[in-house]
Protein backbone atom coordinates (compact mmCIF):
# COMPACT_ATOMS: atom_id res chain seq x y z
CA UNK A 1 0.00 0.00 0.00
CA UNK A 2 1.13 3.54 -0.15
CA UNK A 3 3.00 5.43 2.78
CA UNK A 4 1.96 8.41 3.63
CA UNK A 5 4.78 10.60 4.82
CA UNK A 6 4.62 11.77 8.25
CA UNK A 7 5.86 15.35 7.94
CA UNK A 8 3.87 16.22 5.44
CA UNK A 9 1.18 15.35 2.99
CA UNK A 10 2.22 13.32 0.14
CA UNK A 11 2.43 9.63 -0.31
CA UNK A 12 5.53 7.54 -0.73
CA UNK A 13 5.69 4.71 -3.33
CA UNK A 14 8.32 2.52 -4.45
CA UNK A 15 10.44 4.69 -6.73
CA UNK A 16 9.37 8.05 -5.87
CA UNK A 17 7.23 10.11 -3.24
CA UNK A 18 4.35 12.72 -4.23
CA UNK A 19 3.70 15.74 -2.12
CA UNK A 20 -0.28 16.92 -2.61
CA UNK A 21 -0.86 19.20 -0.08
CA UNK A 22 -0.72 21.95 -2.50
CA UNK A 23 -3.28 20.30 -5.17
CA UNK A 24 -6.59 20.94 -5.31
CA UNK A 25 -6.95 17.32 -5.61
CA UNK A 26 -5.42 14.43 -3.27
CA UNK A 27 -3.91 11.35 -4.65
CA UNK A 28 -6.49 8.55 -4.68
CA UNK A 29 -7.45 5.03 -5.79
CA UNK A 30 -8.74 6.22 -9.06
CA UNK A 31 -5.18 7.85 -10.05
CA UNK A 32 -3.47 4.81 -8.98
CA UNK A 33 -5.20 2.08 -11.06
CA UNK A 34 -5.19 3.98 -13.84
CA UNK A 35 -1.54 4.59 -13.83
CA UNK A 36 -0.99 1.08 -12.65
CA UNK A 37 -3.65 -0.31 -15.44
CA UNK A 38 -1.82 1.99 -18.26
CA UNK A 39 1.07 0.25 -19.62
CA UNK A 40 3.02 2.63 -22.10
CA UNK A 41 4.37 0.74 -25.13
CA UNK A 42 8.23 1.06 -26.13
CA UNK A 43 6.41 3.24 -29.20
CA UNK A 44 5.29 5.46 -26.83
CA UNK A 45 7.93 8.43 -27.55
CA UNK A 46 5.29 11.04 -26.37
CA UNK A 47 3.05 10.84 -24.00
CA UNK A 48 0.46 13.51 -22.78
CA UNK A 49 -1.15 13.78 -18.89
CA UNK A 50 -4.37 16.28 -19.40
CA UNK A 51 -5.10 17.47 -15.54
CA UNK A 52 -1.58 16.20 -14.00
CA UNK A 53 -2.52 17.74 -10.77
CA UNK A 54 0.71 16.47 -8.42
CA UNK A 55 2.28 15.01 -10.99
CA UNK A 56 1.42 11.69 -10.20
CA UNK A 57 0.54 9.82 -13.36
CA UNK A 58 3.16 11.72 -15.18
CA UNK A 59 5.30 9.78 -12.59
CA UNK A 60 4.02 6.54 -13.33
CA UNK A 61 3.66 6.97 -16.89
CA UNK A 62 7.55 8.05 -16.76
CA UNK A 63 8.62 5.42 -14.28
CA UNK A 64 6.74 2.44 -16.95
CA UNK A 65 8.20 4.22 -20.22
CA UNK A 66 11.39 3.45 -22.81
CA UNK A 67 14.93 5.85 -21.31
CA UNK A 68 13.64 8.03 -24.98
CA UNK A 69 9.59 8.46 -23.63
CA UNK A 70 8.70 11.87 -22.87
CA UNK A 71 5.41 13.08 -20.63
CA UNK A 72 3.85 16.19 -20.48
CA UNK A 73 1.83 16.98 -18.20
CA UNK A 74 -0.83 19.64 -18.41
CA UNK A 75 -2.45 21.62 -15.51
CA UNK A 76 -4.70 24.92 -15.08
CA UNK A 77 -4.26 25.07 -11.48
CA UNK A 78 -1.24 27.16 -10.44
CA UNK A 79 -0.44 25.39 -6.87
CA UNK A 80 -0.91 22.08 -8.27
CA UNK A 81 1.82 23.30 -11.71
CA UNK A 82 4.15 24.29 -9.03
CA UNK A 83 3.75 21.10 -6.97
CA UNK A 84 4.44 18.67 -9.87
CA UNK A 85 7.45 20.41 -10.95
CA UNK A 86 8.52 19.78 -7.28
CA UNK A 87 7.94 16.26 -6.83
CA UNK A 88 8.88 15.60 -9.97
CA UNK A 89 12.75 17.66 -9.38
CA UNK A 90 13.50 15.27 -6.25
CA UNK A 91 12.50 12.34 -8.86
CA UNK A 92 15.42 10.29 -11.64
CA UNK A 93 12.55 10.62 -13.66
CA UNK A 94 12.68 14.32 -14.07
CA UNK A 95 14.88 14.74 -17.46
CA UNK A 96 11.62 12.54 -18.79
CA UNK A 97 8.98 15.24 -17.60
CA UNK A 98 7.87 18.35 -18.36
CA UNK A 99 4.89 21.10 -17.03
CA UNK A 100 2.72 23.18 -18.48
CA UNK A 101 0.46 25.40 -16.54
CA UNK A 102 -2.44 25.85 -19.05
CA UNK A 103 -6.33 24.75 -19.71
CA UNK A 104 -5.80 21.93 -22.04
CA UNK A 105 -8.37 23.75 -24.87
CA UNK A 106 -5.17 26.50 -24.78
CA UNK A 107 -2.35 24.31 -24.83
CA UNK A 108 -0.33 24.13 -28.34
CA UNK A 109 1.88 21.16 -29.36
CA UNK A 110 3.57 21.02 -32.42
CA UNK A 111 3.12 17.14 -32.57
CA UNK A 112 0.98 14.41 -31.96
CA UNK A 113 0.81 12.17 -28.86
CA UNK A 114 1.52 8.29 -28.87
CA UNK A 115 -0.46 7.85 -25.24
CA UNK A 116 -3.16 10.18 -23.61
CA UNK A 117 -4.15 9.76 -20.32
CA UNK A 118 -6.57 11.43 -17.66
CA UNK A 119 -8.21 10.95 -14.49
CA UNK A 120 -10.77 13.81 -16.13
CA UNK A 121 -13.70 15.70 -13.59
CA UNK A 122 -16.44 13.46 -12.80
CA UNK A 123 -18.99 16.15 -10.93
CA UNK A 124 -21.79 17.20 -13.51
CA UNK A 125 -21.77 20.81 -12.32
CA UNK A 126 -20.85 22.49 -9.29
CA UNK A 127 -24.53 24.50 -8.57
CA UNK A 128 -25.37 20.48 -7.31
CA UNK A 129 -22.54 20.63 -4.97
CA UNK A 130 -23.96 24.41 -3.88
CA UNK A 131 -24.01 22.90 -0.32
CA UNK A 132 -20.21 22.15 0.06
CA UNK A 133 -18.05 24.39 2.67
CA UNK A 134 -16.37 27.29 1.07
CA UNK A 135 -12.82 25.90 2.31
CA UNK A 136 -13.91 23.00 -0.01
CA UNK A 137 -14.46 25.22 -3.04
CA UNK A 138 -10.86 24.54 -5.02
CA UNK A 139 -10.97 20.63 -4.60
CA UNK A 140 -14.86 20.85 -6.16
CA UNK A 141 -13.52 23.17 -8.69
CA UNK A 142 -10.91 20.66 -9.63
CA UNK A 143 -13.49 17.84 -9.80
CA UNK A 144 -16.48 19.73 -11.96
CA UNK A 145 -16.76 19.51 -15.46
CA UNK A 146 -17.56 22.97 -16.16
CA UNK A 147 -13.63 22.90 -16.08
CA UNK A 148 -13.53 20.37 -18.77
CA UNK A 149 -16.41 18.75 -20.01
CA UNK A 150 -16.49 15.66 -21.43
CA UNK A 151 -16.97 16.80 -25.24
CA UNK A 152 -14.14 19.13 -24.69
CA UNK A 153 -12.18 16.70 -23.33
CA UNK A 154 -12.51 13.88 -26.09
CA UNK A 155 -12.21 17.16 -29.16
CA UNK A 156 -8.89 18.08 -27.67
CA UNK A 157 -7.36 14.44 -27.13
CA UNK A 158 -8.79 13.94 -30.40
CA UNK A 159 -6.35 17.30 -31.63
CA UNK A 160 -3.32 16.35 -29.76
CA UNK A 161 -3.49 12.23 -30.09
CA UNK A 162 -1.80 10.41 -33.03
CA UNK A 163 -3.26 8.54 -35.55
CA UNK A 164 -2.21 5.29 -33.80
CA UNK A 165 -2.20 6.35 -30.38
CA UNK A 166 -4.36 5.43 -27.69
CA UNK A 167 -6.18 7.07 -25.07
CA UNK A 168 -6.75 6.25 -21.30
CA UNK A 169 -8.92 7.37 -19.11
CA UNK A 170 -11.01 6.72 -15.65
CA UNK A 171 -14.50 7.87 -15.28
CA UNK A 172 -17.75 6.60 -12.93
CA UNK A 173 -19.36 3.39 -14.29
CA UNK A 174 -22.65 5.30 -15.13
CA UNK A 175 -20.60 7.68 -17.54
CA UNK A 176 -19.22 5.34 -19.61
CA UNK A 177 -22.13 4.84 -22.52
CA UNK A 178 -22.30 8.30 -22.83
CA UNK A 179 -18.79 8.81 -22.85
CA UNK A 180 -18.16 6.65 -25.23
CA UNK A 181 -21.00 7.62 -27.46
CA UNK A 182 -19.18 10.71 -27.81
CA UNK A 183 -15.96 9.55 -28.61
CA UNK A 184 -17.59 7.53 -31.73
CA UNK A 185 -18.26 10.85 -32.71
CA UNK A 186 -14.25 12.26 -33.10
CA UNK A 187 -13.70 8.52 -34.62
CA UNK A 188 -12.30 7.09 -30.85
CA UNK A 189 -13.23 2.94 -30.51
CA UNK A 190 -13.54 1.48 -27.11
CA UNK A 191 -10.54 -1.39 -27.12
CA UNK A 192 -10.24 -1.96 -23.13
CA UNK A 193 -12.54 -1.40 -20.53
CA UNK A 194 -12.14 -2.61 -16.76
CA UNK A 195 -14.36 -2.00 -14.26
CA UNK A 196 -13.61 -1.76 -11.04
CA UNK A 197 -15.15 -3.33 -7.82
CA UNK A 198 -14.17 -2.12 -3.99
CA UNK A 199 -16.30 -6.18 -3.42
CA UNK A 200 -17.10 -8.70 -5.10
CA UNK A 201 -20.46 -8.28 -4.40
CA UNK A 202 -20.68 -4.34 -4.80
CA UNK A 203 -21.36 -2.89 -8.13
CA UNK A 204 -18.94 -1.14 -10.01
CA UNK A 205 -18.71 2.59 -9.69
CA UNK A 206 -15.34 3.77 -11.70
CA UNK A 207 -14.08 2.32 -14.93
CA UNK A 208 -11.40 2.24 -17.14
CA UNK A 209 -11.09 3.03 -20.95
CA UNK A 210 -8.89 2.72 -23.53
CA UNK A 211 -9.20 3.81 -26.54
CA UNK A 212 -7.57 4.12 -30.02
CA UNK A 213 -8.75 5.25 -33.93
CA UNK A 214 -8.39 1.65 -34.24
CA UNK A 215 -11.97 -0.32 -34.13
CA UNK A 216 -12.09 -3.74 -31.83
CA UNK A 217 -14.30 -5.63 -30.02
CA UNK A 218 -13.82 -3.86 -26.66
CA UNK A 219 -11.84 -6.31 -24.28
CA UNK A 220 -14.36 -6.10 -21.02
CA UNK A 221 -12.53 -7.59 -17.34
CA UNK A 222 -13.05 -6.36 -13.38
CA UNK A 223 -11.09 -5.99 -10.47
CA UNK A 224 -11.94 -6.51 -7.01
CA UNK A 225 -9.93 -3.94 -4.20
CA UNK A 226 -10.89 -5.76 -1.52
CA UNK A 227 -11.37 -9.82 -0.69
CA UNK A 228 -13.61 -11.09 1.79
CA UNK A 229 -11.61 -10.60 4.96
CA UNK A 230 -11.30 -6.77 4.05
CA UNK A 231 -7.67 -7.13 2.70
CA UNK A 232 -6.10 -6.13 -0.41
CA UNK A 233 -7.29 -8.79 -3.15
CA UNK A 234 -4.30 -10.32 -4.88
CA UNK A 235 -5.34 -9.02 -8.14
CA UNK A 236 -5.01 -5.78 -7.08
CA UNK A 237 -1.79 -6.33 -5.13
CA UNK A 238 -0.41 -7.89 -8.73
CA UNK A 239 -1.88 -4.74 -10.65
CA UNK A 240 0.06 -2.05 -8.49
CA UNK A 241 2.92 -4.28 -7.42
CA UNK A 242 5.30 -2.08 -9.09
CA UNK A 243 4.47 1.37 -7.42
CA UNK A 244 2.74 0.21 -4.04
CA UNK A 245 5.02 0.17 -0.96
CA UNK A 246 4.95 -3.50 0.45
CA UNK A 247 3.11 -5.08 -2.71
Amino acid sequence: MPVLNSKFSGVRFKQFLVAHDMCAMKINTDSIILGSWTKPLDSDCEILDIGSGSGVLSLMMAQQSAEHAHITGVETDKKSFEQSIKNSLSTRFNAKIKFVQSRIQHFYSSQRYHLIISNPPHFQNKSSQHAIADKHLHRMEARSQETLSPDELLKNVDRLLDASGRFCCVLPTQMIIQFEGLALLYGLYLNKRLDVHSCANNISIRSLLEFSYKKHSPAVSSLVIYDTHGSYSEEYRALCHDFYVGF
